[in-house]
């Protein structure tokens, strides 16, 4: 019925030893993530009350990316831990429905007006090159996985396809560990994007400098 690989049943029998390292894992990161947040909310709120409009942009895209990954890893965290298939397949459908959605916002986001402010620094070249290499990485993921999220997310989850044996189709056919290595490519894209973003935040004082 489901479509459960070799992977799958390794994995499974691997969270039996190592539950415990992975839950420690999960709240380590979730820790991090809320104090990151908390940060980078402060900045958005205090940009928007200074009336710093490249600021806000940056620091907006900067929480933007951390939600999207605190979001993710506590959809993973859910999907690992899950015993049911159903379960499982429940969470990896909600991941591909965020990762679709984000991966074609970061490319607005990142798009004309991030570029304009990036322009106007000294060390400009350092922050362009980051970028495009930020951009060759979301192309490449686009590229892999864009059919396979169109697919999940039109046909089992943002939209519910009426002809159910389609939808059970598409739903049985997610395999687990694939969904996590999904997940887990789109985040290292993240985090790129976020120290990216962490290292503009650092030169607030020059953003608005030049408008």
């Amino acid at each position: 019925m489901y479509n459960i690989s070799e992977t799958d049943k390794e994995f499974a029998l691997l969270l039996k030893d190592k539950i415990k390292d992975f839950e420690r894992d999960f709240e380590k990161n979730f820790f991090t993530q809320e104090a990151t947040l908390e940060l980078l909310s402060l900045g958005v709120n205090l940009s928007d009350t200074l009336n710093y409009s490249n600021n806000k942009i940056v620091w907006n895209i900067a929480c933007f990316v951390n939600i999207t990954s605190y979001d993710l890893k506590i959809i993973v965290k859910a999907m690992v831990f899950s015993k049911r298939e159903w379960e499982k397949r429940l969470f990896a459908r909600q991941a591909a429905l965020l990762v679709y959605e984000t991966m074609n916002d970061l490319f607005d986001l990142l798009g004309k007006d991030f570029r304009r402010i990036i322009s106007k620094l000294t060390d400009k070249e350092i922050f362009e090159a980051c970028l495009k290499e930020i951009t060759k990485d979301l192309n490449l993921y686009k590229a892999s996985y864009f059919n396979q999220l169109k697919k999940i997310r039109n046909v089992s989850i943002a939209h519910r396809d009426k002809d159910t044996l389609e939808q059970l189709r598409t739903i049985q056919s997610i395999e687990w560990v694939d969904s996590i290595n999904m997940v887990s490519g789109f985040d290292k894209i993240l985090n790129k994007t976020g120290k990216l973003l962490q290292d503009l935040t650092g030169k607030s004082k020059d953003l608005d400098q030049f408008k």
